[in-house]
């Protein structure tokens, strides 16, 4: 018999929400750990994320919610519920978000120390290259081991630092292609293959689930070679494991993911 899966405690900072093919139509229900989230979509460049539940009667506001200008219907009372309004009495809360190509990003955690610049980092990719969804998949491994497993352990080898903005930072070498991995929070690292000028870049992150956890990885194409390139978006995923390699690498990549706090699931 199976053993069941033990939903994941969610942390603060940046997760990897859902790439544009996850996005149904203007509401779309999300979740990450047991957090009731909805998607609604503005226009073709910007998405915004909101608490799912209604503050009324506690109705899940993406399964027959309408949308009826900065409010939306909920679908048992009929409540109108503002978005994101401070001053309404009535309302839900708004999460930071970045959407990068097919990519959607939010934040959770009270102000921007759990940043880490990723909202600029993704940004200025997404000006340089178009992010392209590549996997969606449903894993039995926490999400900090899927970061973890994306660097790469022969890559923790190399020099690990803490970047420009406090992401954790290392540098190495794949099929003689430079390679630059830096992780913004426990759920989301954002990879470069390929000359720094014209890199390639490999976004891979894990969502918990109440039963689970999501991985996805978005791809951007530039200077990388294509062995590279496919080596790093399908060992992302699939080589993930629960027992992480004793050594520096590990203790490193521990020490940051204990900068983030447990956050209510």
């Amino acid at each position: 018999m199976m053993s069941p899966v033990v939903p994941e405690r969610i942390h603060s900072g940046w997760y990897f929400l859902a790439l544009a093919q996850e996005l149904s139509g203007e509401i779309t229900p999300l979740t990450v750990g047991r957090r009731a989230l909805i998607a609604v979509r503005e226009d073709e460049r910007r998405v915004r994320v909101f608490d799912a539940r209604c503050p009324h009667r506690g109705a899940h506001l993406g399964y027959g919610g309408r949308r009826c200008g900065d409010r939306i219907v909920c679908p048992f009372h009929g409540k109108r519920i503002a978005l994101g309004s401070a001053k309404a009495r009535l309302s839900v809360r708004e999460y930071p978000t970045v959407l990068a190509g097919d990519a959607l990003f939010f934040r959770l955690g009270a102000g921007g120390t759990d940043d880490h610049g990723f909202a600029r980092v993704i940004r200025e990719v997404a000006q340089r290259q178009r992010l392209v969804g590549a996997v969606v998949r449903r894993v039995t491994v926490p999400t900090d081991v899927l970061v973890e497993n994306a660097f790469d352990v022969a890559h923790f080898g190399k020099e690990i630092t803490l970047g420009p903005f406090g992401e954790l930072t290392v540098e190495g070498e794949l099929f003689a292609n430079r390679f630059l991995a830096r992780a913004f929070s426990p759920s989301v690292v954002v990879t470069e293959i390929g000359p720094a000028d014209r890199a390639s870049t490999v976004v891979t992150g894990g969502t918990p689930t109440y039963d689970g956890a999501v991985a996805r990885v978005a791809v951007g194409t530039a200077g990388a070679g294509p062995d590279a390139l496919d080596a790093l978006v399908h060992g992302a995923v699939p080589g993930a494991r629960y027992a992480l390699k004793p050594g520096r690498q590990v203790v490193a990549f521990r020490r940051f993911c204990a900068m983030f706090p447990p956050l209510d699931g």
